[in-house]
């Protein structure tokens, strides 16, 4: 039970952070693509057009992004909340670890294909390298694994539970 409420604690700090970033990229892709419509900051070739269309285009991407990483983290966020009254094997808990599971699946494969594309666009090539990006878009689509297995987990135990009261 204590373990419990330091997790939904550490969970609800880190969705708070996610949160307040989320905010921040917001308000600053808001503030360079329409206000100023300057991104020279990103490379030295800001005359060029498409590139710029380009950073704008990926700053919205990385803002949508970690919008639907913060909707997986409510997820995971709801489900510890859930278990943290003890109630394990609920229906809500299930659904909770699928949606976080479903979402963190989706966001992995996106990634990885508008990785590949980018990479396509700006080299005009696709190197297959194995680097942290590349890792960290696994990362999350095994994530995404996991809680989808949890979640079938659970409805396993549920079914076990239910069983096991009915013989009582």
């Amino acid at each position: 039970m204590k373990m419990t409420k330091k997790l939904e604690k550490l969970l609800t700090g880190f969705y708070l952070m996610l949160l307040a970033s989320f905010a921040i990229s917001i308000v600053l892709v808001i503030y360079f693509t329409v206000f100023k419509g300057d991104l020279s900051f990103l490379n030295n070739e800001s005359n060029n057009e498409s590139i710029q269309w380009f950073d704008v285009t990926w700053s919205l991407y990385c803002v949508i992004f970690s919008g639907f990483f913060a909707y997986g983290i409510l997820q995971l966020k709801k489900a510890i909340s859930y278990m943290s009254i003890e109630s394990y094997f609920n229906l809500g808990v299930i659904s909770h670890f699928k949606k976080a599971g479903n979402t963190f699946i989706i966001l992995g494969i996106v990634l990885l294909i508008f990785h590949i594309v980018s990479q396509l666009y700006l080299n005009q090539a696709f190197y297959f390298l194995i680097d942290t990006i590349l890792f960290c878009y696994l990362f999350i689509f095994t994530i995404g694994i996991f809680f989808k297995l949890f979640g079938n987990a659970f409805i396993k135990g549920k079914e076990l539970l239910e069983e096991n009261n009915l013989t009582i």
